[in-house]
Parts: C-alpha cells; sequence; structure tokens
C-alpha cells in the first residue's frame, strides 16, 4: 500500500526534522517562521504570555519573517525540565493555530465552489463580472479602513512587547528599544494621518544612518524605525 503524500505535508514533516528544538551554547533553540510580520508579532506576544504564566522568560530575537527562541533556566545555570515544559507549550500553541488555519482553508473554499461553482461561471460570464465590479468596490471602500486597523492592530502588539522587555530590564532593552519607536508611527498611521512621501525620505534617510559603528540601543532604535516605515509604506502601496 503506497501513501502519497501532498506537497504541505512533506513540508510539514521536513521543518519537524530540520527546524526542532536543539541544544546550542547550553540553551535549547528554535527558529519558527511566519509568512507575514503581523504574525511574527502576535507569536512574540502570545509566547510574552505564556512566559508569564510559567514564570520562566525566554530570549527571543526577532526577524521580519523569522523568531527565534532560546531558553535557558537561570537559576539552575542549565536547560532544565522547566524549560522543556516551555518548548511543549509553545509547540502546542503553534500546531494547534496552524490545524484551525488548514481547517479554514478547507471551509473557505467549500464555500466558494458551492457559491460560484466553476459551471455557473462559464455558463453565464456577464453576471460574474458585475459580481467582480461590485466586489472591487466594496473592496476599495474597505481598503483605508483595514490600512488604519492594521496599524492599530501592530501598535497594540508593540506596545505589549516594549512592556514585557521593558519590565524584564537587562539585555531585553535592547528589544524595548526597538519596538517603542514604532509606536509614534502606528498611531498617526493609525488616526489616518500616514504620509507617503515623507515617509519614504525618512526611510532612506534611516537607512543611510545605520552603522557599524553605532552602539547597540541605537542600532535597534534605527533599525527598529526602518522596520515599521517600510512595513508601512509597503502596506499603504499594496492598500
Amino acid at each position: 500500500m503506497k501513501i502519497i503524500l501532498s506537497e504541505s505535508q512533506v513540508n510539514k514533516i521536513m521543518d519537524k526534522i530540520h527546524d526542532d528544538w536543539k541544544e546550542k551554547g547550553g540553551k535549547l533553540v528554535k527558529t519558527y517562521s511566519f509568512p507575514t510580520y503581523e504574525e511574527v508579532i502576535d507569536f512574540v506576544v502570545k509566547v510574552s504570555e505564556v512566559a508569564k504564566k510559567q514564570n520562566h522568560h525566554p530570549e527571543m530575537v526577532v526577524g521580519h519573517d523569522t523568531v527565534k527562541v532560546m531558553l535557558f533556566d537561570h537559576e539552575k545555570g542549565e536547560v532544565s525540565d522547566k524549560c522543556h515544559k516551555f518548548t511543549k507549550s509553545i509547540d502546542k500553541m503553534v500546531d494547534s493555530e496552524e490545524s484551525l488555519d488548514e481547517r479554514s482553508r478547507t471551509l473557505a473554499n467549500t464555500r466558494k465552489k458551492v457559491l460560484f461553482p466553476r459551471s455557473a461561471m462559464m455558463a453565464n460570464p456577464n453576471r460574474f463580472k458585475e459580481y467582480d465590479k461590485e466586489v472591487k468596490g466594496i473592496n476599495e471602500e474597505k481598503s483605508e479602513d483595514l490600512f488604519d486597523e492594521f496599524a492599530d492592530t501592530r501598535m497594540g502588539g508593540a506596545e505589549k512587547i516594549a512592556k514585557n522587555a521593558k519590565e524584564k530590564g537587562g539585555f531585553s532593552m535592547l528589544t524595548y528599544h526597538h519596538f517603542v519607536v514604532k509606536l509614534p508611527y502606528y498611531k498617526k498611521a493609525s488616526e489616518g494621518k500616514f504620509n507617503m512621501e515623507d515617509s519614504k525620505k525618512e526611510f532612506t534617510k534611516t537607512l543611510k544612518s545605520i552603522s557599524l559603528n553605532m552602539n547597540q540601543t541605537d542600532f535597534q532604535r534605527e533599525v527598529g524605525r526602518l522596520e515599521v516605515l517600510g512595513e508601512l509604506l509597503i502596506k499603504h502601496k499594496g492598500k
């Protein structure tokens, strides 16, 4: 009996093989990948909530589409059962969300096929052209609101991360400076005050100002500024 796996199933298995928790330098380490920066922020916020509940705080390196999580028990001076418990909680959370996403996609595709079967579209294409125009008009009206909501959601996530990092202190203050600098930009965008041309100029200026000669705090702050400007410019362009 042959078992045929879909491409997504193969990729998921390979991800688990190549990107499982590994012990490096006395720490448990794993890098999670996400399709969007919004999901990166959402993941960081949820990990922070787990950290509070378990009173065990991991180090996290946040990228545009990845989060590197590092665990170490400072009280015992080594990787402990507490660390392994935390890894299971995070993996369970991620696996649960992946299952929900897959189920949502399946339901959405099924609904689309029921409402708009291909045979109906082929039989009466003009009817669906009118529908497409109507949907396009609705989407254009909503695009501005969606951008404002996007910025507001991002601001909420950045506020939580900055607050948690500040409470933790120490090296986490680098994370604090990386995210707190983003807040005024998100706030301005959420209030409908985003200016495309001014933001392009500031993005270029910030990019030129980043240097390896900067101290860590200034570097994190300017990289954070570059990230939020780039993110808002790309989102605004596509709305």
